[in-house]
């Protein structure tokens, strides 16, 4: 599904300044999901709210994507990167990597088209705040 609009929202947003090192530091610091962080954003800027249970469900949801599919990815892409043989290899691992990240959002936008409730007339940034708070209680910071 590349027509995602949750997806097209986090390469926007992603392509900010500043926004790629914080992402990163919420992952590699803090172990968040940033695809869970990106939904919560996306989700509260669209005036739709998530309750506890949707929120354990889109977690469970792609946790196990994340882990089996996107981290190892990952960390083959990071332990080429110093490697000068292994740059065309780390390059397509990144692709590799980004296409996995990009099916969690389908699934993340899947799980939305069919399960979200929608919150009327929402301030965006409040709903987004609520939404990251319960996903920071969910990692316990």
């Amino acid at each position: 599904m590349k027509d995602n609009p949750f997806w097209q929202f986090s390469l926007a947003l992603y392509a900010r300044p500043g926004v790629p090192p914080l992402c990163l530091q919420l992952q590699d610091e803090f172990g968040a999901d940033v695809n869970i962080v990106l939904f919560c954003c996306w989700l509260g800027s669209s005036g739709h709210r998530l309750n506890a249970g949707e929120l354990q469900q889109l977690l469970s949801l792609s946790d196990e994507w994340r882990r089996c599919c996107v981290e190892p990815l990952r960390s083959v892409r990071r332990y080429l990167k110093p490697q000068p043989q292994g740059q065309d290899l780390r390059l397509q691992v990144k692709a590799m990597e980004l296409e996995a990240e990009r099916l969690q959002q389908n699934f993340l936008y899947e799980y939305y088209l069919n399960h979200c409730s929608e919150m009327q007339g929402a301030n965006s940034v409040a709903v987004s705040y609520t939404h990251l708070r319960a996903h920071e209680t969910v990692l316990d910071l």
